[in-house]
C-alpha cells in the first residue's frame, strides 16, 4: 500500500517542525498547508471519505454485511500473519471455517492489554516489514502507556478521515480557524498564555499547563483577537477557562459555532455549562489510540454514534458486578479494528464502560449507539461491601459550594474509603463541609468520605486533569 506524505513524514517532520521557532515553523506549515489534503493523506483518506459520505446512510442489514466482510478479512488475515492469533485459534481449536457469523464470532477470546504487553512482537504481522509500521503509544492517563504499531498508508489516514466526517456534523471544513486547549508543551516567553500559530490547520495552539487564575485574561485576549471558529479542548481544560469568564462575567466569544471537544469523558454538568456560556453546540466524541472504537454525538442527539465502517463493536456485560445507580445496563465496549492491519486487535477489551441506548437516532444513521461513556474501570469505586460502583452523580456533593471550588478529585486507595481533595479559592465553614459528607453518604452510603484541602491539584503528564483516581487494583 503506498505511504501517505504525512507517514512517510510524519516522526522525522513532528519533531523539526514542533521544535522550531515560530518564523520556521510558519513558513514550512504554510508550504506543506499548499500540498492538497489527498496528498497529505494519501489514497485511503480519500477513498474512506467518499465511502462515509454514503455509508452513514445504509440500512442495517447493509452495515452488517460491510462488517462481517472485513471481520472475516482480518480473521484470516490474523491467522496467516500473526503469530498469536494463529497459535491461540489452533489451541482452542478454533477454524476459521466453523465462523459464519457474529455469533461464531464470540468463541474468539478476548485480547486485553496486559495480554499485548506480554505478547508484543507476536501480535505484529509478519507480512509488515519494520519500514512499513509506525510506533505509538496510548496516552496512559489510566496505567502505564501501552505500545504498539500502525499500519503506514492505512491507519492514520483512515482516522483522519473518520475525524473529518465527524467534525463536518458541526459545519466545520478544512482551514477553519481553531483554538486548542489541550495537553500541548509549549515553551516560549509568554509565560502568562504559552502559545503558537499552527499555520498547517490554521490552529492557534494554548497551553492547558499554565491555566491558573492569575493568567486567564490573557487566554481570554488571545481567543478574542484570534476570532476562532472552534474551539478542540479537553474538558477539563475549557471548564477552568468557562468558570473564569463566569465568574467575571465575561461574554462569550461570538465566533465561535461549535466546540470540538474529547480524550476524557465529558460529564453532563459541563455540557450544560458550556453550552449555555458559549451559547453553541458541543461535539464531543469517544476513541481510543487503540482504534477499536470511534463513537461521536450527531446533528440532533448527545448520544455516542459508533461508526461501524471504523471497527465492529460489542458491548458485553461485565464481568465484575458494577451498580449504575438508577441505570444498571453498565455495558463494557469491546471492539475489533479495521484501521490496523499490522498489529491487529481483535475483540479487544477496552475497559471503557457505557449505558447503551436502544433508540433509533432522528439523524437517520443506523449506528449503534451508547447514552454515554461513563469512564474506565479505573474509574469505579469498591464500597466497603465489596460492590463495585460508578460515581456517576458525583458533583451533586460539592454542588452547593461550587463557586469555592477552584479544582477537585476524588481518590480511593482503601476500601469503602474515598478522599475528596478541595483545592479553594475561600473557606468552608464546618456546616458546608459537613454537608458535603451528608449528600455524598445520601448516594453512597456505603463509603467514609475524607475531605483534604489542598493547594493545587496536579495534570497527568499529556495534560488531563482526572476527576476520579482508583488506586486499588481492581483488574
Amino acid at each position: 500500500m503506498p505511504y501517505s506524505i504525512e507517514d512517510s513524514l510524519y516522526n522525522y517532520m513532528k519533531s523539526v517542525y514542533t521544535s522550531s521557532p515560530q518564523t520556521i515553523r510558519s513558513l514550512l506549515g504554510l508550504v506543506y498547508r499548499a500540498i492538497p489534503d489527498s496528498y497529505r493523506y494519501g489514497k485511503i483518506y480519500t477513498q474512506y471519505l467518499a465511502l462515509l459520505d454514503k455509508s452513514q446512510w445504509w440500512s442495517k442489514e447493509k452495515i452488517e454485511n460491510y462488517q462481517w466482510g472485513k471481520t472475516l478479512k482480518l480473521l484470516h488475515h490474523a491467522y496467516k500473519n500473526v503469530p498469536y492469533y494463529r497459535k491461540l485459534l489452533d489451541e482452542r481449536g478454533i477454524s476459521i471455517k466453523s465462523v459464519q457469523n457474529f455469533n461464531d464470532f464470540k468463541i474468539i477470546p478476548f485480547l486485553t492489554k496486559e495480554i499485548v504487553r506480554n505478547n508484543f512482537e507476536t501480535l505484529l504481522a509478519s507480512n509488515f516489514k519494520r519500514s512499513a509500521i509506525m510506533p505509538v503509544t496510548t496516552g496512559g492517563s489510566t496505567g502505564p502507556p501501552l505500545k504498539l504499531f500502525y499500519e503506514k498508508g492505512l491507519s492514520r489516514s483512515m482516522e483522519n478521515a473518520f475525524m473529518l466526517t465527524l467534525w463536518r456534523r458541526c459545519g466545520y471544513r478544512p482551514g477553519d480557524k481553531v483554538v486548542v486547549l489541550r495537553g500541548d508543551i509549549i515553551n516560549n516567553c509568554n509565560k502568562r498564555a504559552p502559545s503558537y500559530y499552527d499555520p498547517i490547520k490554521n490552529r492557534l495552539v494554548l497551553s492547558s499547563y499554565h491555566m491558573v487564575e492569575g493568567n486567564l485574561n490573557n487566554y481570554i485576549k488571545k481567543i478574542s483577537e484570534f476570532k476562532p471558529k472552534y474551539l478542540h479542548v479537553y474538558p477539563s481544560s475549557l471548564n477552568i477557562l468557562t468558570r473564569y469568564m463566569v465568574k467575571n462575567n465575561i461574554e462569550h466569544f461570538p465566533t465561535i459555532k461549535c466546540i470540538l471537544a474529547s480524550s476524557e469523558t465529558i460529564y453532563d454538568w459541563q455540557l450544560e455549562l458550556f453550552e449555555n456560556v458559549f451559547n453553541c453546540k458541543v461535539l464531543h466524541w469517544y476513541g481510543l489510540n487503540e482504534l477499536v472504537a470511534l463513537a461521536g454525538v450527531c446533528e440532533y442527539s448527545n448520544s455516542y454514534h459508533f461508526f461501524p465502517e471504523y471497527s465492529y463493536v460489542e458491548l458485553i456485560d461485565p464481568i465484575d458486578s458494577i451498580s449504575g445507580g438508577e441505570d444498571n445496563r453498565i455495558l463494557e465496549i469491546v471492539g475489533t479494528s479495521f484501521a490496523n492491519n499490522a498489529m491487529p486487535f481483535i475483540r479487544y477489551r477496552t475497559m471503557d464502560f457505557a449505558y447503551k441506548d436502544d433508540k433509533l437516532c432522528k439523524c437517520g444513521r443506523n449506528h449503534s449507539l451508547v447514552k454515554k461513556v461513563i469512564g474506565r474501570k479505573q474509574d469505579f469505586f469498591i464500597d466497603n461491601t465489596g460492590n463495585l460502583l460508578t460515581f456517576t452523580g458525583y458533583t451533586r456533593p460539592i454542588r452547593p459550594i461550587v463557586d469555592k471550588v477552584n479544582a477537585y478529585q476524588y481518590i480511593q486507595e482503601k476500601i469503602g474509603v474515598v478522599s475528596l481533595k478541595l483545592e479553594l479559592n475561600g473557606k468552608l465553614s464546618d456546616y458546608e463541609t459537613k454537608k458535603i459528607k451528608r449528600v455524598f453518604n445520601k448516594i453512597w452510603p456505603n463509603f467514609v468520605l475524607d475531605i483534604k484541602f489542598v493547594s493545587s491539584i496536579p495534570r497527568t503528564k499529556s495534560g488531563k486533569f482526572r476527576y476520579l483516581i482508583q488506586k486499588l487494583d481492581i483488574s
